[in-house]
């Protein structure tokens, strides 16, 4: 079963709306509503123990430092979530390296998107020094985060060893 989660910020209240693909007849959308003004911690927690959510899209949600930190503790927990896509929420070095070590204890996390944070270069190292030790992530895309093409470049690199080793196939960005 794939189950994806959409997380729809509105003027008055936070959706999220989960779909399962062959899920039982009455399961196959759920939709609950958040209050107004959601904390990254709260979806932090939800997902630290989820049992079923295998891809999170939190495009453009004000993540920002803190909530990356959340969500990095709950990914070291997590053993379903295989799909992460962060663009555009203001998560920068500090919430960058959380996810990071994060990676480092995660087994199930394949696709990792932060897109348009800033994160940096302290950032962008520290993913360098997480794919040493996690083999399952095969991609990340860190672009337009103010991280140097040398530290970039070194990263696809990493990917690139990784699909190698593994004989998995990767996507570029």
């Amino acid at each position: 079963m794939c189950v994806c989660v959409i997380l729809a910020m509105t003027g008055h209240a936070s959706v999220i709306c989960v779909l399962a693909e062959g899920a039982a007849p009455g399961l196959e959308r759920k939709v609950a509503v958040l209050p107004e003004h959601p904390r990254s911690k709260d979806l932090a927690a939800a997902l630290q123990h989820n049992k079923a959510i295998t891809t999170l899209d939190l495009f453009d949600n004000g993540i920002d430092d803190e909530g990356g930190k959340a969500l990095a503790e709950a990914l070291q927990h997590n053993s379903t979530l295989i799909s992460l896509n962060l663009p555009l929420n203001g998560i920068g070095a500090e919430g960058g390296k959380a996810l990071a070590e994060a990676l480092q204890h995660n087994s199930m996390l394949c696709t990792l998107n932060l897109k348009y944070n800033d994160i940096g270069d302290e950032g962008g190292k520290a993913f360098l020094k997480a794919l040493r030790q996690n083999a399952t992530v095969t991609n990340l895309n860190l672009h337009k985060n103010g991280i140097s093409e040398e530290i970039l470049k070194q990263v696809d690199r990493a990917l690139a060893l990784l699909a190698r080793i593994g004989g998995r196939t990767r996507n570029t960005w």
